[in-house]
């Protein structure tokens, strides 16, 4: 996809890309078939090739189990990408998928009151 984007003359210079976290261990708590620091190479690699590339993020909080360090791996990783734009979702149950069993979700509003930047 990424050599396509950078040879087309007609495709949009735009990726939507499901990063979910930015912590190894909850990404693989959540099932997800790729690591942080995969996540980075291919986003830089993304970089690098398109020119005018618009990188946007969705991106889950307080998923199950996951602790303030796994949170500031997250908030790390996205510091150190340009992107130009997030889509942030607080974890939530979904119909059709299995509850985790783990505990520590992050309390709504705890995260919201901490200084930014």
């Amino acid at each position: 996809m990424i050599a396509r984007t950078a040879a087309s003359p007609t495709l949009c210079p735009h990726f939507h890309v499901p990063l979910q976290s930015g912590s190894d261990a909850v990404l693989r708590r959540m099932g997800r078939p790729y690591t942080a620091g995969g996540f980075r190479e291919r986003a830089e690699a993304a970089l690098r090739r398109i020119e005018g590339l618009c990188l946007g993020f969705d991106v889950i909080v307080g998923f199950p189990g996951e602790t303030e360090e796994e949170f500031l791996r997250t908030e790390r990783l996205l510091e150190s990408l340009p992107f130009c734009y997030l889509h942030v979702f607080p974890y939530s149950r979904r119909r059709g998928t299995p509850p985790p069993t783990w505990t520590g979700r992050w309390r709504r509003g705890k995260r919201a009151a901490a200084p930014h930047g």
